[in-house]
């Protein structure tokens, strides 16, 4: 065999090839596939209508801190805890840095005094900031001094000014735990973003008979004479556990700020009823 000369190797297969691999005219195009699936083509499928106007609903969040500009331990270190030394204009212009429209002040004027933030000091600071103030004098480790009723007409106010308007609120104590818990824990519980009750409670005696939350308690929530309903104290349970695992595990930190919330469930449940 030449160099010059080429030979034509044929391989045998039992391989079906389709006319159209072997068909010089190429194989067929997008729209005659479309045309003999007789599928709609792009164009004519009807698209659903979309506005960038459409409305979003955000609830305004709920903060809770220490006293703003709160002084303390300024001598030093008292039990291992070092000084504190904050100031005031400063913490409150952050609030309104965040969006705060409200802040919701859980002290009486001679705490505000102790903490290095009197009140004369804060309202102007307030004031020039652009910052609403809503007072609810509260004694260290008890619940509010008003009724749950009371309590409840300053909350929807509050929801319905800020809350439901997408305004953020911010709510402090001394330390923002456990005072300023009972707040955020009833704010919660009114805008029901824990569940709600059932519609025909049962009855325990006590809060050891359901209790998955450690409850800070000096003795029993309910007793034989005042049987607590089962519902109300798992209502109780789950936001306590949701304000100790968004703020700290030292929130609500008192028997007598458990049972406030236990009274205000029970007010909410018969305002709801009546």
């Amino acid at each position: 065999m030449s160099d010059t000369e080429q030979t034509n190797l044929e391989f045998g297969t039992n391989v079906d090839i389709p006319s159209e691999a072997t068909s010089e005219t190429g194989p067929p195009t997008n729209e005659e596939l479309q045309a003999e699936a007789q599928l709609p083509s792009v164009d004519s499928i009807p698209t659903l209508p979309y506005s960038t106007d459409t409305p979003s609903f955000i609830l305004g969040n709920m903060f809770m801190s220490s006293c703003p500009g709160k002084k303390v331990r300024l001598k030093g270190p008292v039990k291992g805890r070092s000084g504190v030394c904050r100031d005031l204009y400063a913490d409150l212009q952050r609030m309104k840095d965040l969006a705060v429209g409200c802040v919701v002040c859980c002290l009486d004027d001679t705490e505000l005094e102790f903490l290095g933030a009197p009140w004369p000091e804060y309202q102007a600071a307030t004031n020039k900031i652009g910052l609403d103030v809503l007072r609810l004098p509260t004694p260290e480790g008890l619940a509010p001094a008003l009724t749950p009723a009371l309590l409840d007409k300053e909350l929807t106010t509050l929801i319905k000014n800020y809350t439901l308007r997408g305004i953020p609120v911010l709510v402090h104590c001394r330390g923002g735990v456990g005072r300023a818990g009972v707040i955020s824990a009833c704010w919660i519980l009114k805008l029901g973003l824990c569940g709600w009750l059932g519609d025909e409670p049962s009855i325990v005696t006590s809060a050891s008979e359901s209790s998955s939350t450690t409850l800070p308690c000096d003795g029993e929530i309910a007793s034989p004479q005042s049987p607590l309903n089962q519902d109300t104290l798992q209502l109780v349970e789950k936001v306590i556990a949701v304000v100790r695992r968004r703020r700290s595990v030292k929130a609500v930190e008192t028997y007598e700020q458990a049972q406030f919330l236990v009274d205000f469930i029970e007010h909410l449940r018969s305002s709801h009823s009546s």
